[in-house]
């Protein structure tokens, strides 16, 4: 079949449907200092050497980091050459949906591990296939509390990933569901101000661990606090889910946030994986694709899309989630990675990133310029702290040993100018962590 252009006439047709006089005009809230005036001048065909040359001289210039201390839902920990080698099959590397599960038994077989490998790790004896990322998992969360309660209000705690929030923000904008934020004191959920809510109204209660700024929440008191509204326990690190108590005896209904550090490579930032698990009482609510095991007409064993009709054979208003495609492929990964390190593997990776970032606040703490939120609170591998320094002087200590440095946290809120947030994984050596404790000495004020 061939395939035809749009005319100038079928351009003027479509122009005069929508009111417009030109197609510019459909991109009116593209701002203008971003619109590319001119169109960019493109040199002629190249051959695959030159093509070649061309790639390695931008290569050249671009920027690499030996040592990353960043993390807040993106984290660089060891990735076996085995996950790369097993995902990209060709019997993997697919983005179609297992419609068919006659010629589909090994996807599905290896996404049902994954779910049950999650479900181990939260406690929770319900997960999906995956879902988007963190931010969308933790939205879909809140509204399976809303459809199940019908309550209309969401708390959600202060030390949740700020990015997160305003995708929650996005989600619940015009669904009469309001939110409500709960204020941290010294780093944490402050406890006295939940105690003060009226839970009757409360659909969920929202709580990071360990929360944005790195430290660990009081899970249980939390509990006990939030009344009968649903408790989401949101994690971005799930290398914590191997050495903290589980979702589970935490009293959490429902756990969601990104598994990004279960083989998936920091890759400009994406694509991630965004994950739920929850208890029975919500399986009907959960969004996204759920693997079941089941048996065939010769009684063996087989692996199908389960309770499909929820979400995709219903009516598009009675569905439970708008999610589609969803990042099988990255659960794969995830699935390989986790059966490549089994449980002892996974807790020694979580407790030498416990005991990197330990290393790395002792380090900080003898410098007269490193003022810490809170000194001796618990924390997992990440913490805070603020910096009197001299920013120019910092960054270019930093590209000179070629560290990527801690992120700066007034780029979320104003108030925190001049905080930082440190984060270590068992890739970080001692080298580095000295390097980067002479980097902020360097630029002390």
């Amino acid at each position: 079949m061939p395939y035809f252009d749009h005319s100038d006439n079928d351009v003027k047709e479509m122009l005069k449907y929508l009111g417009k006089n030109k197609v510019e005009e459909l991109f009116f809230s593209i701002p203008q200092e971003l619109v590319i005036k001119t169109p960019p001048i493109i040199t002629g065909p190249l051959s695959e050497q030159e093509l070649l040359s061309s790639i390695e001289d931008t290569l050249e210039d671009a920027t690499t980091y030996k040592e990353i201390f960043r993390g807040a839902g993106a984290y660089r920990h060891f990735i076996p050459a085995a996950v790369d080698e097993i995902s990209s099959r060709q019997e993997y590397y697919t983005a179609y949906t297992p419609y068919q599960p006659e010629v589909s038994q090994g996807s599905l077989q290896t996404m049902f591990e994954y779910q049950t490998m999650m479900s181990e790790l939260t406690g929770l004896p319900v997960a999906n296939a995956s879902m988007y990322d963190g931010a969308s998992a933790t939205a879909e969360a809140a509204l399976m509390a809303w459809h199940f309660n019908r309550r209309n209000k969401v708390i959600i705690s202060g030390g949740v990933h700020p990015e997160y929030l305003t995708v929650l923000n996005t989600y619940l904008k015009n669904t009469g569901i309001k939110i409500e934020m709960l204020p941290l004191k010294e780093g944490t959920v402050d406890l006295q101000k939940l105690s003060a809510i009226d839970m009757s109204d409360v659909s969920s209660v929202i709580i990071q661990n360990p929360n944005f700024l790195g430290f660990l929440e009081k899970m249980k008191d939390i509990k006990k606090q939030s009344g009968n509204a649903v408790l989401i326990y949101v994690t971005n690190e799930t290398h914590s889910l191997a050495v903290l108590q589980t979702p589970a005896e935490a009293g959490a209904s429902i756990c969601c946030g990104d598994a990004q550090s279960f083989g998936q490579p920091l890759a400009f930032g994406g694509p991630y994986l965004g994950f739920i698990t929850c208890s029975e009482e919500f399986l009907h609510l959960l969004p996204g694709r759920i693997i079941g095991a089941t048996y065939d007409h010769h009684g063996k064993r087989a692996f199908v899309m389960a309770l499909a009709a929820r979400e995709q054979h219903i009516r598009r208003e009675r569905a439970t989630s708008n999610i589609c495609s969803n990042h099988a492929m990255s659960a794969v990964r995830a699935a390989v990675y986790l059966s490549l390190l089994g449980t002892d593997g996974l807790k020694s990776a979580a407790l030498l990133s416990v005991k990197r970032a330990h290393e790395l606040k002792e380090a900080l703490s003898t410098l007269k310029n490193v003022e810490f939120i809170e000194k001796d609170k618990p924390f997992f591998n990440e913490f805070s702290a603020k910096l009197k320094i001299n920013d120019r002087v910092f960054s270019e200590s930093l590209q000179k040993h070629s560290i990527l440095g801690p992120l700066e946290l007034s780029r979320f809120n104003s108030s925190f100018k001049n905080y930082y947030l440190f984060t270590a994984t068992e890739m970080n050596g001692r080298a580095g962590t000295e390097l980067l404790v002479e980097a902020v000495k360097e630029a002390s004020l």
